[in-house]
């Protein structure tokens, strides 16, 4: 009898330590998103990550406005290719900020380059705000990508030096989220306030983080490599909650990272050089290939030009629904998506997250492209009005729960530690320029063709990578990096 019952008791701790796990998982994210307040470094560190969003969200309201008989500048409406530029310029210059900020992060620290890299947003709003004419536009923009490639070279890796290894990758991904929170704040604010009034709200959340972040120290990681041991240790105490009554295990976890980042120090400074020779393998080689085309596809989704025009999206629509409403919809599954994305990327896989958010992205568009076409050849739509709002949140959603949040977390889990960080900063050259061409011809070919050529090119791109992801992308989820190379050179 006892030894009948054996299965059933094994079965029943099984489920247990999963119902724990599980607990113990749905408390860490819960302590993470809901107790963390603006002035914890994470969260004053992110802040100029919302200051992107707020930029971006700026360009829905705002080109329409400037494009209509009552523009607000002084000089009258701008033209289609004025406002493709004042859409397009920030992803021209956010390379520019990216090469500056690449090594200035180096050389003058983790904490100042985030607070340099944060500089350019008060310039680029008060020139918004005193604009006569396209110009300062065009210089505004100029400083918004400036501060874009800042954020995305210093802000996660201050983030990731300063986060304990459990919460690291959730910390991380704050980032995604405050973009597109800042994405709808700024819709809202633009809808709802005077063109040369919104800029002030912006300038005075920029000046909050000016007043909260010198407080933080730099980072324990950066102090170690300029040999300042003690200033290393101090920082470290302050980040991980040490002060003069703790006491036990606290101090003996905070002791032991600090000796295992001395190693770490000793280890980095003793690489070597990259060289081509660390690119020779089949495993590198292919990991290489799977990087590039999962990088490429944050951008070949549409979902970045898309976003920046959503209003005009839905005025060249003609939906009966409310065009300001429709975006503040979209753009708050948006931000649910990616809250989504962090709670499931480590429970279903990397891999299983990419095939449903492409695939899924794939309908949208192709939705959205239909009823372009179908409207394009004089077909009445005034009944199914609603039709946009549905296939372009479905996009929104899924290309935001997968395709521009996963490819950081697989290509951090593919590439080999020593050529990690070349080729995230190449992918990011690589990525600026090119969602620079897509944003500026994007108003262009609507204006002079249909937008559906746009929409149903992104279509094929998600197509191409939802069978890419189903036959040659591995998961990488709890696996090692010798069990993923392993699986790429037996599918290759």
């Amino acid at each position: 009898m006892a030894d009948s019952l054996k299965p059933v008791t094994l079965h029943y701790m099984n489920y247990r330590e999963d119902l724990a796990r599980d607990q113990d998982e749905k408390l860490q994210i819960f302590h993470i998103y809901g107790n963390i307040s603006p002035s914890h470094p994470s969260s004053a560190s992110n802040f100029p990550t919302l200051f992107f969003g707020l930029s971006i969200g700026w360009v829905s309201p705002s080109i329409p406005q400037l494009l209509s008989p009552e523009s607000p500048l002084p000089s009258g409406p701008i033209s289609v290719d004025e406002a493709s530029w004042v859409s397009s310029i920030p992803y021209l210059s956010g390379a520019f900020g990216t090469v500056i900020f690449g090594w200035l992060v180096d050389h003058l620290g983790r904490k100042y380059s985030v607070y340099i890299g944060a500089v350019p947003n008060i310039i680029a709003w008060l020139l918004i705000a005193f604009a006569n004419n396209v110009i300062y536009l065009y210089i505004s923009r100029v400083f918004i990508g400036i501060a874009a490639g800042a954020v995305f070279v210093t802000v996660p890796l201050f983030v990731a030096e300063i986060a304990e290894n459990s919460i690291r990758g959730i910390l991380g991904s704050i980032l995604g989220i405050l973009v597109t929170v800042g994405i709808l704040i700024g819709q809202v604010i633009c809808t709802y306030m005077k063109f040369f009034m919104a800029p002030y709200v912006m300038l005075g959340m920029c000046i909050f983080f000016f007043a909260v972040f010198p407080v933080f120290p730099d980072t324990p990681q950066y102090l170690l490599r300029r040999n300042r041991s003690v200033e290393a240790e101090d920082a470290l105490n302050y980040y991980r909650g040490v002060n003069q009554e703790s006491e036990g295990d606290l101090l003996a976890q905070v002791n032991q990272e600090m000796e295992q980042l001395r190693q770490e120090q000793v280890a980095s400074t003793a690489t070597t050089s990259i060289t081509m020779a660390d690119f020779r393998s089949l495993a590198t080689r292919k990991a290489l290939v799977i990087a590039t085309i999962l990088f490429m596809g944050r951008n070949m989704c549409g979902l970045f030009p898309l976003i920046n025009f959503t209003e005009s999206i839905f005025r060249a629509s003609e939906t009966t629904l409310d065009y300001s409403v429709s975006t503040f919809i979209v753009s708050t599954l948006a931000i649910l998506a990616c809250i989504l994305c962090t709670v499931l990327v480590d429970r279903t896989g990397r891999r299983l997250v990419l095939i449903a958010s492409c695939g899924g992205s794939a309908l949208g568009l192709l939705g959205l492209g239909v009823f372009f076409l179908v409207k394009s050849e004089g077909v009445d739509v005034s009944l199914i009005g609603w039709f946009p709002l549905v296939t372009f949140s479905i996009f929104v959603f899924l290309a935001n729960f997968g395709v521009v949040t996963v490819p950081h977390f697989v290509g951090a889990e593919i590439l080999t530690f020593k050529i990690r960080g070349i080729v995230f900063s190449i992918m990011m050259l690589v990525s600026w320029p090119l969602l620079f061409l897509l944003t500026h011809f994007f108003l262009i070919v609507a204006e002079e063709y249909e937008m559906y050529y746009f929409v149903f090119a992104f279509f094929a791109w998600c197509v191409f990578q939802t069978i890419y992801t189903i036959f040659w992308v591995p998961e990488t989820k709890g696996r090692s990096l010798e069990e993923i190379s392993s699986l790429m050179v037996r599918h290759s």
